[in-house]
């Protein structure tokens, strides 16, 4: 979600396509429930979650929205195609930016929670091919996780309103204990004490504004040594042009330098590139390597992502993810 108010120019012919052309926007939004259950073949339960409730004066953020960007980051994490920062690296730290109400570092959290083990079916994005990825396996009740220590740390941030940090924060709290229930049903009556997962499972949410002081962030969760982070998490971040400065500056602050990797996932509003191709030219002007990785669009007849043919000009129509890859050097 972007963190700026102020709204360019660009940002807004392209926002006013949809209604010009007949094209609705694309998003799950507040229902009378106000809650969204999200489901995957790979998950052992389902997710559910709450919708942020911004005041009027945010709602141009769109914090209130998941896109289908955040659903595909989260298909993506579950499939192994994110590195959490695992290899070679131990745990890693992973860090949610505009995170809204937290699909995907939610998905990071259970990912690393579970220790979802990868198969050796690995697919290289970076080289263009599909994007489908590693299929995890769950986890016996014996390769339950023990400790803090080996889960990794997750931090979630957003514009600091109380009316979408409070909601993201009760989203982790329900997901986590959740997930408690799942590890302890798994789990033998002998065994269960090994498998409790503890109050603080290295996550933690706060406010932050793109482009401003990160330091509390290197600290988090619990005022740690200050550690920049191994992945960078960021569904629908480039709406607005204006903001994409204030966000790079966050990445190169953010960002480990050598092995950090920011996935970013964004959708073709108004079924346009505009917003994502003016993010690629500054972040290369700026000294970032980015990696297209693919476009793709949910297919509801095989109820998966598919391919969609790369267009240099001309509509993508609705619904349609485009995802990258950004380092801060070429060993990453």
């Amino acid at each position: 979600m972007s963190e700026s108010i102020d709204q360019d120019p660009l940002d807004l012919f392209e926002s006013s396509l949809p209604p010009l052309f007949e094209q609705p926007i694309i998003a799950h939004s507040s229902s009378f429930s106000n809650i969204y259950v999200h489901e995957h073949p790979l998950l052992p339960f389902p997710i559910k979650l709450g919708f942020p409730n911004p005041p009027a004066r945010l709602n141009n953020l769109q914090a209130q929205y998941l896109w289908p960007s955040g659903i595909y980051l989260s298909h993506l994490i579950l499939t192994g195609v994110v590195d959490l920062g695992r290899e070679g690296q131990g745990k890693g730290r992973v860090l949610e930016l505009g995170a809204g109400m937290g699909l995907p570092g939610i998905m990071a959290l259970v990912s690393m929670a579970l220790d979802l083990e990868q198969t050796e079916e690995k697919v290289e994005l970076e080289s263009g091919t599909s994007c489908l990825g590693k299929t995890p396996t769950i986890p016996t009740k014996d390769d339950m996780v023990e400790s803090q220590e080996e889960l990794g740390t997750v931090v979630a941030t957003d514009f600091g309103d109380s009316g979408i940090c409070d909601i993201l924060r009760e989203n982790y709290l329900l997901v986590l204990d959740t997930l408690t229930s799942y590890i302890r049903s798994q789990s033998q009556p002998q065994s269960q004490s090994r498998a409790k997962v503890k109050q603080n499972p290295g996550w933690e949410v706060l406010g932050y504004e793109w482009g401003t002081d990160p330091a509390s962030l290197l600290v988090a969760p619990s005022g740690q040594i200050p550690r920049k982070y191994s992945t960078l998490l960021l569904s629908d971040t480039l709406f607005h042009t204006s903001s994409h400065l204030s966000l790079l500056q966050s990445i190169y602050s953010l960002l480990e330098p050598i092995h950090g990797k920011a996935y970013i996932t964004a959708g073709f509003h108004g079924g346009s590139r505009g917003t994502v191709d003016r993010f690629l030219e500054l972040a290369r002007t700026g000294g970032c390597l980015v990696r297209e990785l693919n476009v793709v669009k949910w297919d509801p007849r095989t109820e998966s992502w598919a391919d969609v043919e790369n267009k240099v000009e001309g509509e993508y129509g609705e619904g349609v993810v485009w995802s990258g890859l950004l380092t801060l050097n070429d060993k990453s």
